[in-house]
């Protein structure tokens, strides 16, 4: 016969708040990573372009003749700094891009020496606009509705990304012009819509 004292009782009901505690700390754990996993994620995508160079060029000699390139060319209001993106999560490693803003928008470059070239490429993306991009119908009158952009939200869009576009096609092509290669083509300059 078993019979149940005050010291039994007091362990039984350590043992309960133990398990309770780990259920509130795995809880804990799971939105903490869910917030931080938010926080690094990227921009939505837009727009992307890539091309693989058939020539080696470093990753920061690139960068500087785009921005040296990019300031040639005056363009207002964009501002530029270097950034580094997870590869996939926030347990891999990390790739450096050269980020350039304007407004609400970026064009994130990327370039690296692979083999006996150089892969290139560039997300156009949009930061997020909020919390306020998640409620219906408050979200389309503050204008910060995804699923809907005004003409001139797109337009600034396309003339941010081709005023960058155009300022990387001139580097490429002065790169390839200096080596005696080939000019890309019309189809392999052209960027490609992401959604």
């Amino acid at each position: 016969m078993f019979v149940v004292t005050k010291q039994t009782a007091m362990n039984d009901n350590h043992f309960s708040l133990g398990i309770v505690q780990y259920i509130e700390l795995g809880i804990f754990l799971f939105l903490f990573i869910w917030l931080l996993s938010i926080l690094v994620r990227p921009k939505t995508a837009m727009k992307h372009w890539h091309h693989f160079l058939g020539y080696r060029f470093s990753s920061d000699d690139l960068y500087q003749k785009i921005i040296s390139e990019i300031e040639m060319r005056k363009i207002p209001d964009i501002d530029w700094r270097y950034h580094q993106y997870f590869e996939a999560g926030i347990a891999s490693a990390r790739r450096e891009f050269l980020c350039i803003q304007f407004k609400k928008y970026s064009l994130d470059v990327c370039c690296f020496p692979y083999g006996t070239g150089t892969y290139i490429s560039w997300w156009l993306g949009e930061e997020d606009p909020g919390i306020l991009s998640r409620i219906p119908i408050i979200n389309s009158l503050l204008g910060k509705n995804p699923l809907y952009q005004s003409y001139y939200q797109i337009d600034t869009a396309t003339f941010f990304q081709s005023a960058v576009h155009d300022a990387i096609l001139a580097v490429i092509d002065k790169l390839s012009n200096a080596k005696g290669l080939r000019q890309l083509s019309d189809i392999e300059r052209q960027p490609v819509p992401w959604r």
